[in-house]
């Protein structure tokens, strides 16, 4: 048994050796069919992957791909053969099949590989965010045309039109107050006009009566502190320039008041600074206004026309003054209008400014905010005769403004923008900024509605944050006043930020609101209008 194992070992190991040996003569045979290479000169053809393929012009022509600098190492069993493909050009025959061609006249969409630079295509517009920031801008004195630079000719007078009257005996020289060029306000411890301009006036009175407040001009040269007033133009540019930014802020702080400061405390500068910027054309009419104040001095004194002193500030009505001399052919009526001319005559002042304020008063009773525009023309047309009487009508006005915010609103805007006007209503404008000044100071009448009215009108000139933050202030603190002043605004401003969040949130608070029937019948009416101009007429 031992013997026929030791033989199928020897059997096995055998069969073995010979199955090796087919094996490496196999691997024999398929090395010497490897070890032949192709020579250098041949062209080896190159199937171009669609990775490899670039700048194709057209289908049928031919791409001469120059292959420079590279090497291909072709390994073989113990021979490596370098062939080297730097001066030969490999021809790529491109057949129509490998492309869909389009006519000659279309163009090809070409996409950019990720080593090229992206191309953003500029045919649509672009459309920019307006940031809160905003510019700045300097009204300097030479960017402002003004037609007080232009040169005046004043021609002296000759001597037909002097008419000199020498002082009698009885005669006494009255110094008249006129207003000086430069604006101030006039409080209430100072006198109503400047001291700087002073005028001789030749007038018969006795010296223990007091001058009347209207006098007659009657000079023998044109006045000196007319032409001291065109020469100085430039630096009474500067410094009513500067006045009148300050009577802007005055007026703004009144309309905006304590209310602003609980919105936008840290940022009430920087708003200040942008509502300037924005009404920087305001100081352009102010420096205009200039140029018609001389102009109109002017004409009044060559013309000898009643000088209008700083206390005869205004008489009456103009559409009320009546002229006597108008064709009067009956001698019955001449005598009623002398003894109607003596009847005036002997009227004192204060009466004239008495029977004044009762007719303003009637008018503003019957006066809505429908018809305000009736009261700009009698605002630039009043006249009164004393310093009461002017804090008097200052007072009538101011009290109906703040009733009627609408007729606020409209009445600062006229008074800031008004620049054809008698040269006494500089008085009156002054009182009534004065008269809000103070009021902001004591914070008597700050009204939110009518910082509400405000913003919603010039809201295009504010950043949108500034008015988000205004509303959501609102929102957050609910109750009948505050959800009066959202229907106020979303009333006149709605439609312009229909888009934007504040204005769908107020929507959402207003139908909350509606639903619950909360703040009275008045509130909840208010709410179902603005939603029906919502739903039916906002495009």
């Amino acid at each position: 048994m031992d013997s026929q194992e030791q033989q199928n070992e020897v059997d096995l190991q055998e069969q073995q050796i010979e199955v090796d040996s087919q094996e490496q003569q196999i691997e024999i045979d398929s090395q010497e069919q490897q070890s032949a290479a192709d020579s250098p000169e041949q062209q080896i053809n190159v199937e171009l992957s669609e990775q490899q393929q670039s700048n194709v012009e057209s289908p049928g022509q031919q791409i001469n791909v120059e292959l420079s600098e590279q090497h291909f190492n072709v390994e073989s069993p113990g021979q490596q053969i370098e062939v080297d493909l730097q001066a030969q050009q490999i021809n790529v025959e491109l057949s129509e099949q490998q492309f869909n061609v389009e006519s000659p006249g279309q163009q090809f969409n070409i996409e950019l590989s990720e080593q090229q630079d992206d191309v953003e295509l500029t045919e649509q517009a672009d459309y920019f965010e307006l940031t809160e920031q905003q510019v700045n801008v300097e009204v300097t004195e030479q960017q402002i045309n003004l037609e007080s630079n232009t040169q005046i000719n004043i021609q002296p007078p000759t001597k037909e039109q002097i008419n000199i009257e020498k002082p009698t005996d009885d005669s006494t020289v009255v110094p008249v107050r006129t207003r000086s060029s430069k604006r101030r306000r006039i409080s209430d411890d100072e006198d109503d006009c400047d001291t700087n301009d002073v005028e001789l006036i030749h007038q018969n009175t006795p010296k223990d009566q007091e001058p009347p407040l209207v006098n007659k001009v009657v000079t023998t040269e044109i006045p000196e502190w007319f032409i001291n007033n065109i020469k100085s133009t430039e630096e009474n540019q500067s410094i009513r320039l500067k006045e009148f930014k300050d009577e802007i802020l005055s007026e703004l702080n009144h309309q905006l008041g304590n209310t602003l400061g609980k919105i936008v405390k840290n940022d009430k500068l920087q708003f200040e600074k942008q509502i300037l910027d924005a009404m920087k054309h305001c100081f352009l009419e102010v420096e205009n206004e200039i140029a018609i104040r001389n102009l109109t001095l002017l004409k009044n004194h060559n013309n000898n026309t009643n000088k209008i002193n700083g206390e005869n500030l205004i008489s009456e009505i103009n559409n009320n003054t009546v002229n006597n001399n108008n064709n009067n052919n009956n001698n019955d009526d001449d005598d009623d209008k002398e003894e109607g001319e003596i009847d005036n005559e002997e009227k004192t002042d204060s009466q004239k400014d008495d029977e004044l304020i009762i007719k303003l008063k009637n008018i503003f009773n019957d006066l809505t905010e429908n018809d305000n525009k009736k009261i700009y023309g009698l605002l630039s047309n009043l006249k009164v005769s004393t310093k009461k009487g002017v804090e008097n009508v200052t007072n009538i006005f101011f009290d109906k403004a703040i009733k009627m915010p609408k007729l606020s609103y409209e009445l600062v805007d006229r008074l800031i923008r008004i620049t054809d006007f008698d040269p006494a209503f500089l008085h009156l404008r002054e009182y009534l900024f004065k008269r809000c000044e103070n009021d902001l100071a004591n914070g008597n009448i700050i009204d939110e509605i009518i910082f509400v009215s405000f913003i919603a009108k010039k809201g295009y000139l504010l950043p949108d944050g500034f008015i988000s933050r205004c509303i959501y202030y609102f929102l957050e603190i609910e109750n009948k006043q505050n959800i009066k002043c959202l229907c106020e605004f979303v009333n006149i401003a709605g439609e312009y930020y229909r888009n934007f969040p504040f204005i769908i949130d107020c929507f959402n608070k207003f139908e909350n609101i509606s639903a619950a029937g909360k703040y009275g019948k008045d509130i909840t009416d208010a709410i179902n209008q603005l939603i029906y101009r919502k739903n039916m007429l906002w495009q």
